[in-house]
């Protein structure tokens, strides 16, 4: 049977490949910056955009900690004031910088990478491919030396490698040796090795003020790698830095750099795989340590049309936290030491649960606390009783709560219960027991109904004709209410008067009926 994609596989497809063809080509129209001319200037370093673009990150990092990050906006040239980004005065010492200049993409490209993440972050399988040598020109790197508060770049000192050969008939004097060459002591390669060279331990040193090694392929048939690499140690120009690095020859890039300094076992990668930075007894397959707060910074630079974002990933004796670097270095999450097992549980079933499953957050958005099955918006369950408390510090302690043969609703300490509609307030319950109705009725163990004339409107004399009138038709009965059985006199408020009827015909004002009977 022919496996079939569905639809809406095929349609991200087809997306993906049209946002990679349409955002390579974007990039290469901001790539030519790879020689962005660096310009020297007291107490600051320049650096001038070729192309256009929709700005410019740039990092720095010097001796110590000094270290300077800045976003440059669109149509601004990047600018480094040897001030770190607290203010401080860079130190003297190589300093490493990075420029990443981000593409300029038209709305049409900006509307797919929206689109990309928009699938991306509904769980949409997709996955965003660009060309690796699209951005080659975006991102250039080099070094710089601080002196009592002067720049210096690299100026060439490093002479003509190998010009002291000797020569004769203007030829250079090479040897070559048809055979295999076979060295039983020891090997000493450049221009400064000497007659009775001490090796010590070494089996073969380099020697000279520029050295390289370098690996040239020369396969030639098209199905063969032919890749050249060097090993570079240190750069060749006045102040440049000290380092051992790994360059792909071929495309002038370096992936792999040490820097002079780093501390024993920056990277340490054991037999069975575990990879330990700045410790050789790595017990996890990553294994970081670092004396105070080791952190993992993830850093999305722009480089790809995205915004910048960048989080770190961090823990000290104080909490594990993730921080939000761009938005002001704020910690949205924390975790602190000793945490008990299972305080934060996602299920399967996108459920949370919280304290051991003391809180739980259904996917229907049903909260449940002690209880994993509430059935309402908000479910309490205890077996002894289930309070919530509403507490102001400088106020009243309002409750809620349910015992084993009534709920509750009142106050912790010595306030009145007000209840109300919206913002009006409606009924009052007094810590004396006595009731307060906003109409102006009371209740202090006698009802008493609201009768000041502030609360009147329209008052005139009630006749004695309509009195004797509707008093003759007041047919006082015998009854008892379904749910009591206990006899009681009065009237039916379907049978009574217009004069003393309410307007529902459900219930009687036993005031209106006094003043027909006075």
């Amino acid at each position: 049977m022919m496996n079939r994609f569905p639809f809406r596989t095929l349609t991200a497809i087809t997306f993906i490949l049209f946002l990679g063809i349409v955002f390579c080509a974007q990039l290469v129209m901001a790539s030519a910056t790879s020689s962005t001319p660096v310009d020297v200037a007291t107490g600051q370093v320049n650096f001038k955009l070729l192309k256009e673009n929709s700005g410019a990150i740039l990092t720095v990092s010097g001796e110590g900690d000094a270290y300077f990050s800045r976003h440059f906006e669109k149509g601004v040239d990047p600018v480094f004031y040897l001030k770190d980004n607290f203010g401080g005065i860079f130190p003297d010492g190589t300093c490493v910088y990075e420029l990443r200049v981000l593409p300029l993409l038209d709305q049409e490209t900006q509307k797919l990478l929206s689109q990309f993440r928009s699938m991306e972050n509904s769980g949409e399988k997709v996955q965003f491919n660009k060309n690796p040598a699209a951005d080659e020109g975006a991102y250039q790197t080099g070094t710089f030396f601080i002196e009592n508060g002067r720049v210096t770049f690299s100026s060439d000192n490093a002479g003509n490698p190998g010009s002291d050969k000797d020569i004769s008939d203007g030829k250079a004097a090479d040897i070559v040796h048809n055979d295999d060459v076979i060295i039983t002591f020891s090997l000493c390669v450049g221009n400064d090795c000497v007659n009775g060279e001490s090796f010590g331990f070494d089996t073969l040193r380099l020697k000279e003020n520029n050295l390289r090694i370098h690996f040239s392929d020369t396969s030639v048939s098209a199905s063969f790698p032919t890749n050249d690499w060097r090993i570079t140690i240190n750069d060749s120009s006045n102040g440049g830095a000290n380092y051992f690095g790994i360059d792909d020859a071929s495309s002038g890039r370096r992936p792999f750099t040490i820097e002079a300094g780093a501390p024993a076992s920056t990277l340490y990668v054991e037999a069975d795989g575990d990879v330990g930075i700045k410790t050789a007894n790595p017990v996890v397959d990553l294994h970081i340590v670092e004396g105070n707060t080791p952190t993992l910074r993830l850093e999305q630079d722009g480089s790809d049309g995205f915004t910048p974002q960048t989080w770190d990933i961090a823990g000290n004796e104080a909490n594990f936290f993730i921080r939000d670097v761009t938005n002001g270095s704020e910690l949205p999450f924390k975790i602190r030491p000793g945490a008990d097992d299972d305080r934060i549980d996602l299920e399967a079933d996108n459920d949370i649960r919280f304290n051991a499953g003391k809180i739980y957050f259904k996917s229907d958005g049903k909260i449940g606390v002690g209880t994993d099955s509430p059935a309402f918006n908000l479910e309490i369950e205890d077996a002894d009783k289930p309070v919530i408390v509403l507490d102001r510090p400088s106020g009243a302690q309002a409750y809620i709560n349910a015992t084993s043969n009534s709920g509750n609703v009142g106050t912790v300490n010595a306030f009145p219960m007000r209840f109300q509609a919206g913002a009006n307030l409606v009924m009052t319950l007094n810590t004396d027991g006595t009731v307060d109705m906003a109409d102006g009725g009371s209740y202090d163990g006698n009802w008493n109904g609201a009768s000041s004339r502030e609360l009147k409107e329209n008052i005139e004399k009630l006749s004695y004709k309509n009195a004797l009138h509707a008093l003759k038709k007041l047919d006082p009965v015998v009854y008892n209410y379904k749910n009591d059985s206990e006899p009681r006199v009065g009237f039916i408020a379907e049978d009574v008067p217009e004069l003393v009827a309410s307007k529902s015909r459900k219930n009687i004002s036993s005031m209106d009926i006094v003043a027909t009977l006075t």
